[in-house]
């Protein structure tokens, strides 16, 4: 479409009608959260039936210490990638500060180095804890 040049001295003649559609399109509120597909996302990474809460009970794997109101202990996600979409057979008890923020922040190497653990123990007891997980709803449930 080509273009109209303007001329000097002549204002630009537009639609009030269109500009206040555009101006208004441009307002638009940002959506809400949508709380049905949140929920589905933390069932999805965290688990169901109190699993994200059996796995903070634990305690910090690392420290071994149980977290405080000030550093709580959360659920870490342990994989091989750094991306998101983690699911919940992969779970383990880290404290807040310093070893969650570390495992998320740090290459991984750096924080082998900084903690004193590798990367492979944490997997591995990861895969332990959702193991003694499907356990424990094995028995719960009954056969």
């Amino acid at each position: 479409m080509k273009r109209t040049e303007l001329k000097r001295g002549k204002p630009l003649k537009a639609d009030p009608g269109k500009v206040k559609a555009w101006v208004q399109s441009c307002r638009k509120r940002l959506p809400q959260r949508n709380p049905k597909r949140l929920a589905r996302l933390r069932a999805k990474q965290f688990g169901t039936d109190g699993k994200k809460e059996w796995i903070v009970g634990m305690g910090c794997y690392i420290s071994g210490k149980s977290g405080t109101e000030s550093n709580p202990v959360d659920p870490a996600h342990i994989s091989q990638t750094r991306g998101a979409g983690a699911d919940s057979t992969r779970i383990l008890g880290l404290l807040r500060f310093p070893y969650h923020d570390d495992y998320d922040n740090l290459p991984r190497a750096k924080f082998e180095a900084k903690h004193g653990v590798r990367h492979a123990e944490l997997e591995n007891r990861a895969r332990w804890a959702e193991e003694e997980w499907q356990r424990k709803q094995a028995n719960r449930c009954g056969p």
